[in-house]
């Protein structure tokens, strides 16, 4: 099966402790225009064993947080889609690069099922997969850059 391997990165303006938890609390990727719903699958339940429900242009996706390591990654698998995509292996990476800014890393292993058009789906999927983590990298820094101005 043909997969394609997408990385997204941004240096945001705020500490770690703050971006790992806009991550933690993805309810807040709607505040990307390329995501319409994300919540738990149980309201209220995040960490290790819980389930989301994400709604964006790229399709619907049911996602499991397989392992969290604060403050350093958040691991997570998409358990169901449509489109069918394969999507085991997918990691947000945090690191403090000073008090004030956080390097995120959002690394994602993508498979469209798709038959003989799983090659081309794939190629597109990836770009779009690209283009919609970017948009919510992009949220969270708008967001976070406001909250620290607050104080």
């Amino acid at each position: 099966m043909v997969s394609t391997h997408i990385e997204v990165n941004k240096i945001i303006q705020a500490p770690i402790d703050d971006c790992f938890n806009w991550f933690y609390y993805s309810d807040n990727f709607v505040k990307s225009l390329m995501v319409f719903v994300c919540k738990p699958q149980f309201k209220g339940k995040y960490g290790i064993g819980s389930r989301r429900i994400v709604l964006t242009v790229a399709g619907l996706f049911k996602e499991e947080i397989v392992s969290v390591k604060k403050q350093q990654e958040i691991h997570y698998k998409v358990y169901q889609s449509f489109p069918k995509v394969i999507q085991d292996n997918n990691i947000i990476y945090f690191q403090a690069i000073s008090s004030k800014e956080t390097q995120i890393n959002w690394s994602i292993e993508l498979s469209v099922k798709a038959g003989c058009l799983s090659e081309f789906l794939t190629k597109v999927g990836g770009k779009l997969a690209s283009e919609l983590y970017d948009s919510i990298l992009n949220a969270s820094q708008k967001e976070l850059r406001l909250a620290s101005k607050k104080f």
